[in-house]
């Protein structure tokens, strides 16, 4: 895509210069950087947008993508989230995990496993997570461990679901609050790239599969019991979000429209999601455009009180 790129769809100077950064030796981040820019820049180009790179704002600072498609036009704003390398290989999902999605509590579990673990040791994990979630609340952890304390895997409750028995979300990392936090110092970093007056957009490229999650609380906070709420009928305690997200309590307000897109070939390509603040509504054409360019087919748009 960049070596055919014309001036209608991107000036040849600052395509040559994106080819050049992902050919030259650098360190992972830096090539994980280029090559989610230049995934970002081929979806662009295939739906007949016209880009311009590194548009330098009145702050000193520069936009990533201005694109151009038809009447409309926005700025990109590019961060990659690195939690695994594209092509570096799928997880082998044991069949014994299948017992977890039977146990009825309605909770997303995230759990992360040693890969190198063999099927005993698997069937030992799944034994601890099953105990685990049985009694646990949403946003507890567990650490597994062996009876020689060797860490098998990790177990997480993530949120609250309409299903009666576990949903599990596979490949969300341990450390999953670092992690949260990562994304948001991504998302500062790149409201401080903000054109003013402008429409812009925060797209995160990962290879991941679990990223999605991670940026979900962080945008909108993590899932806890709230206990200053209410239950819905059949419930002893409500649940929502707490308020540290990057969109809580009217934080970075100009911000108002996050992409992630999953870069790695071996997962479905397909995986690309919109989150769109609550009370926002887009510029006729905005999201339009960016679901027809991006091949977007998951949209969030969050109710105004999205800690419910």
């Amino acid at each position: 895509m960049i070596e055919q790129s014309t001036e209608a769809s991107i000036p040849r100077r600052q395509a040559s210069e994106m080819l050049q950064r992902l050919e030259a030796p650098s360190r992972d981040t830096r090539y994980m950087s280029t090559l989610g820019e230049v995934e970002l820049a081929r979806l662009l180009v295939d739906s007949g947008c016209r880009l311009e790179l590194e548009v330098p704002t009145p702050s000193g600072r520069t936009c990533d993508f201005k694109v151009m498609l038809e009447d409309r036009e926005c700025y990109l704003h590019v961060k990659n989230f690195v939690t695994k390398t594209p092509g570096s290989g799928q997880l082998l999902i044991s069949n014994r995990l299948r017992y977890l999605e039977q146990i009825r509590q309605p909770y997303v579990v995230a759990i992360d496993w040693d890969p190198s673990l063999q099927d005993r040791q698997m069937q030992e994990y799944v034994s601890l997570c099953s105990e685990f979630i049985q009694h646990a609340s949403v946003g507890d952890e567990f650490i597994a461990r062996d009876q020689d304390g060797n860490e098998l895997g990790s177990c997480r409750i993530m949120a609250k679901w309409d299903g009666n028995c576990i949903t599990l979300a596979i490949g969300v990392s341990r450390a999953f609050e670092g992690q949260v936090q990562r994304v948001q110092s991504l998302l500062k970093k790149a409201y401080a790239q903000f054109m003013p007056s402008s429409d812009n957009i925060i797209v995160i490229c990962s290879a991941g599969q679990g990223d999605n999650m991670i940026i979900d609380n962080a945008l909108l906070g993590s899932h806890v019991e709230r206990w200053d709420r209410i239950p819905p009928p059949g419930s002893r305690v409500a649940h929502g979000r707490s308020d540290d997200g990057f969109w809580s309590e009217s934080r970075y307000s100009q911000s108002a429209m996050v992409v992630w897109v999953n870069i790695d070939p071996e997962v479905d390509p397909t995986r690309r999601r919109l989150w769109i603040r609550p009370g926002f509504e887009p510029a006729p054409g905005l999201e339009s455009m960016l679901q027809k360019s991006l091949d977007i087919h998951d949209r969030s748009v969050i109710t105004p009180d999205h800690r419910r």
